[in-house]
């Protein structure tokens, strides 16, 4: 019979199944039947965006940010009130305290007016130099209390200027930190988003692989259906005969022609893991084994 010489192992068995019909089948065709295909529904999955990831980021963070919001200004405004009913204490101690000063200064004054009346010198150069001398340190008095009271006060102040311009930078300030707050969700986000991808990913794969497995064992099923069928089917030559009408010539043409175009080593390795070639060889298969075995000892 001729053919062409096989230089891969599928036209090998192409061939080998075309001598095998040629020597020892009846005229019959293969019908090959249907075998149920295996298909597995995979996930499909769209990774986020990076305005879903920051929409998600702002979500989950803006309820506590507002909330922290809130609270700071509560409490610098609080802070303010506070300072602020210090500094109305202060202001009436010392409105008070200049009062009471006042009082003594006048009592004395009535005091010495009396004196001075009564001693017949109300309008003498002294009585009058008394008085001036009274006023001078009364005035003396109540501004020692006022400078007393003033650094007290300043500094107060200055409390509810820098209270009041944190109170006014608070939506600045806090909204930078919400939003270095927001970028770090944002990565933490996108790490576990891409994780997720990776989980799908490797999923499908596996549904893939098996469904490969599926095509690949419905594939030999088939081969060993026709396999069968083309045994079922010999006509039943005696070993001699096939010797005798060139069979056995033919398949080790064939099945050489493509082993030796790997390394011996290779070729015995795959004959010995594939069964598909003892239909075929029948008792020769031991011998093209041994063959290839030997050439492999050999190198």
């Amino acid at each position: 019979m001729d053919f062409t010489l096989p230089t891969t192992k599928a036209e090998m068995y192409e061939t080998l199944a075309e001598i095998y019909t040629h020597y020892k089948l009846a005229p019959i065709s293969f019908e090959p039947i249907e075998l149920p295909t295996l298909s597995l529904t995979k996930l499909n999955y769209v990774p986020l965006t990076d305005a879903e990831l920051t929409a998600a980021a702002t979500t989950i963070l803006s309820g506590a940010h507002t909330r922290e919001l809130a609270l700071k200004k509560k409490e610098i405004s609080d802070e303010i009130k506070t300072l602020q009913e210090k500094k109305k204490l202060l202001l009436a101690e010392m409105d008070a305290d200049i009062a009471s000063t006042k009082e003594d200064y006048a009592e004395s004054e009535r005091k010495i007016a009396v004196e001075a009346v009564k001693n017949g010198v109300y309008y003498s150069d002294a009585s009058l130099r008394e008085k001036y001398r009274q006023e001078k340190d009364k005035n003396a008095d109540i501004e020692k209390i006022r400078q007393k009271y003033k650094s007290q006060i300043v500094g107060i102040e200055a409390k509810i200027t820098q209270k009041t311009e944190e109170l006014d930078g608070a939506d600045d300030f806090y909204q930078t930190i919400f939003d270095a707050e927001i970028s770090s969700k944002v990565k933490e986000l996108k790490e576990a988003d891409e994780e997720k991808a990776k989980e799908i990913t490797k999923y499908n794969t596996e549904l893939s692989q098996k469904e490969q497995n599926s095509a690949c064992n419905n594939a030999k099923t088939m081969k060993k259906y026709e396999i069968d069928f083309l045994a079922i089917k010999a006509k039943g030559f005696s070993k001699d005969e096939l010797v005798n009408n060139g069979y056995y010539k033919d398949v080790l043409k064939c099945v050489t022609a493509y082993y030796n175009t790997l390394s011996a080593a290779d070729a015995y390795n795959d004959i010995m893991s594939d069964a598909g070639l003892a239909p075929y060889l029948d008792d020769y298969f031991d011998d093209i084994l041994v063959m290839y075995k030997l050439k492999a000892n050999e190198n």
